[in-house]
């Protein structure tokens, strides 16, 4: 994208354009996991779970979870809401750090009120306590609202969900400023999730609408996503496959220009084509995760973490894992 001003002798009589080439990347080179929710993830004993109530904290002695129940009210703050490897969390308030979520069960109906805020996930290629002293930046606020039920049929088990999240200042986790401002995303989806026995199948589909700045962007069209899992557990093993938030569908048109310098009276001139472009914001790659897990003792387990595409991005990356956890 061009951009230019003119340069004037002293005295006026002769004068040329300076342009600069700007070029905008839309992409992301960053394919690590972060080391921090690596770890947390994997929970030696199989009977863990977001249900149970307590505080942890991390090993500097900030706050990481935080959970408590009265009655049929639930009250909970998590550092980091989404899990990365496993698919366990709801994708799209998953993308929120910092969160309090505010619960309420009404016979099979759960209610849930959350606000958090997006934060700078670029990853630290480091080891684990470095990682964990690692604070990312706050990209912008989060809110969001989200209605849940399940209904038991024979021996398995279908939960449904719509929901509503928020966003101050990105677009489904992304931020954007200066001429590219989308400004703030409001997104509208829907979840399901089907236990069968030793088995799991998620889906998650949403509908994003932005309100881009005053830059170059002249529209965006709504963004359609989606995300979907499938994970068995067979006695000390756990094993899933998955396919991270993306977008699927939705594309933006910005201002651009085609230019030629060409001669003046008092020098050079500038001769300029303005017109719109479009940009596809589908990746051409979708990630595609597969983990296995070994919980071989109540305090010692072992993942293997396989990612086709990281970050929707071309290539492959291999992560192995091991997990020691004890009381004292």
């Amino acid at each position: 994208m061009p951009t230019f001003d003119f340069i004037t002798s002293e005295d006026g009589t002769e004068s040329m354009p300076r342009v600069y080439d700007q070029t905008f990347a839309f992409n992301e080179d960053v394919h690590g996991l972060n080391l921090t929710d690596l770890m947390d993830e994997i929970t030696p004993q199989d009977d863990e779970s977001e249900d149970v109530s307590g505080l942890q904290l991390t090993s500097n002695g900030e706050v990481k979870k935080l959970k408590f129940n009265v009655g049929d009210f639930g009250f909970s703050y998590r550092e980091r809401v989404g899990d990365k490897v496993f698919a366990n969390s709801d994708p799209i308030i998953g993308l929120a750090g910092n969160a309090i979520t505010f619960s309420s069960e009404l016979g099979r109906v759960k209610i849930e009120f959350t606000t958090g805020h997006i934060t700078d996930e670029t990853l630290l290629s480091s080891d684990p306590a470095l990682s964990n002293t690692y604070t990312p930046a706050d990209l912008g606020g989060v809110q969001s609202a989200k209605i849940s039920s399940d209904f038991s049929i024979l021996d398995s088990k279908l939960s449904l969900g719509v929901g509503f999240m928020n966003e101050e200042d990105t677009v489904l986790g992304a931020q954007s400023d200066g001429l590219f401002d989308m400004g703030g995303g409001k997104t509208a989806y829907g979840t399901a999730e089907l236990k069968i026995g030793a088995f799991a199948f998620k889906y998650s589909i949403a509908r994003t609408t932005t309100s881009p700045g005053y830059g170059v962007i002249e529209s965006m069209s709504d963004l359609y996503s989606d995300a979907y899992s499938m994970q068995a557990n067979f006695g000390k093993w756990s094993f899933n496959l998955s396919r991270p938030l993306a977008v699927t569908s939705g594309s933006l048109k910005y201002a651009t220009m085609d230019y030629e310098i060409v001669d003046a009276d008092n020098g050079y001139d500038l001769n300029t084509d303005p017109y719109l472009d479009q940009i596809n914001l589908a990746p051409e790659n979708r990630e595609t995760m597969a983990s296995l897990l070994y919980r071989m003792t109540d305090n010692l387990a072992f993942g293997v973490v396989e990612r086709l595409n990281p970050n929707n991005t071309s290539g492959h990356e291999e992560v192995v894992m091991m997990k020691f956890k004890t009381i004292w």
